[in-house]
């Protein structure tokens, strides 16, 4: 089993965001999608969706199978129980600002990964600092994430992914050892979209 590319389709005032991970051990077959998809939206819910805006929603995952230096095909999975909306009322932080999360992995590369969470609200900062209690919850979701979500048959684990170049000419990864969330907001900006 190959490693898949896992989106995380999100919006905030209907503006479209997303997070890009990389899993290994996923197939296709539709209802081990679902159940993967049904997992890791509630390990969203649980840790990280009551410190995100009532106008942000996680909405779907878009696997993109991945075919040694290519995207091999992709298809978008939605949540049994819908898009999970975030419960904190309170104003939301500036648009851009996100929430780092820093991963790395010992050994070769590609060894380092990030992962900016958005959609928080400004009860979150102190003193302009992301707080101990969300940084704690983000990093417990990276965890979950590291320790592997279930498709049902088997579980999936969290990668970090190099994408082709002309010294690498195919997609590599490595698991993930250790995550952290950083203090300071980061930047949010847009990326490089997949192949």
């Amino acid at each position: 089993m190959a490693d898949v590319i896992v989106t995380a389709n999100q919006s905030l005032y209907g503006k479209y965001a997303a997070n890009v991970f990389c899993f290994n051990n996923l197939v296709n077959d539709a209802t081990r999608l679902q159940t993967f998809a049904d997992n890791f939206r509630a390990e969203w819910a649980t840790h990280l969706a009551g410190g995100q805006h009532i106008n942000w929603s996680l909405d779907s995952l878009t696997f993109s199978f991945i075919d040694g230096a290519s995207i091999d095909f992709s298809l978008t999975v939605g949540f049994t129980s819908g898009p999970l909306n975030g419960s904190n009322a309170v104003d939301e932080s500036v648009a851009q600002t996100a929430l780092l999360v820093s991963n790395a992995y010992i050994g070769s590369r590609p060894n380092r990964g990030r992962t900016y969470l958005m959609g928080f609200t400004e009860n979150s900062l102190t003193d302009g600092l992301f707080s101990q209690s969300l940084r704690d919850a983000a990093e417990l979701f990276m965890e979950a994430l590291i320790a592997g979500i279930s498709d049902g048959v088997g579980d999936a684990f969290l990668r970090i992914l190099r994408r082709p170049s002309s010294v690498f000419p195919v997609y590599t990864s490595n698991p993930v050892d250790t995550c952290t969330a950083q203090v300071s907001p980061a930047s949010q900006r847009r990326r490089r979209q997949i192949a």
